[in-house]
């Protein structure tokens, strides 16, 4: 489908504490130990996606959400030698990077004081002393098919309710309520890579849909589905959750070496793009 952008799924990351520790150290300087979040404390039933969208904790009203990106810039920011810092997530290799106003810093994320997980954003190691600090892997939750959507049956009305019949073979149609709109999506002939856990690229740590559903999706928690994978960074997406817990992997029927995926999901939200 030339022209059709490739679509990808955010599936978000709990926290078991409300705060964390990470241990920087910035143009050769004595290593501090900083807060995480910078201010306030984490919620353990948030959603926290590693975006960019700069959206800010607990702004949306489903589960409420925080941007992952915009905690670790603001982390960063409360070293004594740094004023401003920037974290992004590349569009092209979609792996996440750290800079600052200083000359170099290293993030010590192997140090024993340092509590905040690195594969969170997809960081294998403590990183070297860089002017840019960058990733190893893709974030968790992160899912790209790298492909488009080749079923989409669009959010659809469900009806919620029973029809009952009298002894006289009269009908009698009762609605209880308006449910959420419903949408089933299928991924075909997906690679083995980015479907099962035990083929991941290296640099691609996160990337498959078996650690995506049994990490986040296949647990209850709401994720959201982008149209454009590089849209990310903005605010342009639908949250949903699972609408069925059957095994959504199959393998396809036409290339042994590929993998169908097909997930039913009940909408919960749309957040428009800024």
């Amino acid at each position: 489908m030339a022209g059709t952008p490739n679509n990808c799924i955010l599936a978000p990351t709990r926290f078991a504490a409300t705060a964390y520790v990470l241990r920087v150290e910035v143009d050769g300087g004595a290593p501090e130990d900083l807060d995480f979040p910078a201010t306030g404390t984490l919620s353990t039933t948030r959603n926290y996606y590693p975006t960019g969208d700069a959206q800010a904790d607990g702004d949306d009203a489903v589960n409420g959400s925080a941007d992952l990106l915009t905690l670790l810039k603001a982390t960063l920011e409360t070293h004594s030698l740094v004023t401003t810092a920037t974290v992004t997530i590349s569009s092209t290799t979609f792996l996440i990077s750290v800079t600052t106003d200083a000359t170099t810093q290293q993030i010590l994320w192997d140090h024993g004081n340092t509590t905040l997980d690195k594969a969170i954003f997809g960081y294998d190691a403590s990183t070297a002393d860089s002017a840019t600090v960058t990733a190893e892997n893709y974030p968790a939750g992160l899912w790209r098919p790298q492909q488009p959507i080749s079923f989409d049956s669009r959010d659809r009305q469900p009806i919620v309710g029973g029809i009952s019949r009298s002894m006289s073979g009269q009908s009698r149609t009762s609605n209880f309520a308006t449910a959420n709109k419903e949408r089933e999506i299928s991924f075909l002939r997906v690679t083995k890579e980015r479907t099962l856990i035990e083929y991941e690229a290296a640099a691609e740590t996160n990337n498959s849909f078996e650690y995506v559903w049994s990490n986040s999706i296949g647990v209850g928690r709401r994720f959201r589905v982008y149209a454009d994978e590089l849209t990310i960074s903005s605010k342009g997406y639908s949250v949903y959750s699972p609408a069925g817990l059957d095994d959504p992997i199959s393998r396809s029927a036409d290339f042994i070496t590929r993998w169908d995926i097909t997930l039913p999901m009940v909408h919960e939200q749309t957040v428009a793009a800024v």
